[in-house]
């Protein structure tokens, strides 16, 4: 279910099927955001998806791991970025400008994942992608 409203007020809801995710292990290409970590697209979910649609068609995968003009990790598409490190997850800290996922928040909050700093090279193991709707699924760097 998403619920959308308009500057003017107008409210619409719109009812969709379930969608998962395509494989077990997620093939993910890792690509350069153009907005800075200010931009408002970034911190709120809006229905300007154009950014994310210019990088998953320059990514050419199902998903893609986005990289800052420093070059750290910040988040998919569509999903969160989790690299596991002993007993927890550390997923991009919001500072680097992503979206507020709610299985995010909900893993930091019940304290199986830390906010860090992340680099492509944390990925090399593996890692997992994953949002509120679809769930979290193991993900590795696509060739």
């Amino acid at each position: 279910v998403r619920l959308m409203t308009a500057r003017s007020g107008a409210v619409a809801v719109e009812v969709r099927d379930h969608i998962g995710w395509p494989q077990a292990i997620v093939p993910v290409k890792v690509v350069a955001r153009h907005a800075p970590a200010d931009d408002l697209r970034l911190l709120h979910k809006t229905t300007d998806r154009s950014l994310y649609r210019d990088a998953l068609k320059r990514g050419g995968t199902y998903e893609v791991a986005l990289i800052d003009a420093q070059g750290y990790l910040t988040e998919g598409c569509f999903s969160s970025l989790f690299v596991e490190r002993g007993d927890r997850l550390v997923t991009p800290p919001l500072a680097r400008g992503l979206l507020p996922g709610i299985l995010r928040q909900s893993l930091i909050d019940m304290g199986e994942a830390i906010e860090g700093d992340l680099r492509v090279s944390d990925l090399d193991r593996g890692f997992f992608i994953g949002n509120a709707a679809r769930g979290m699924v193991a993900a590795t760097l696509a060739p």
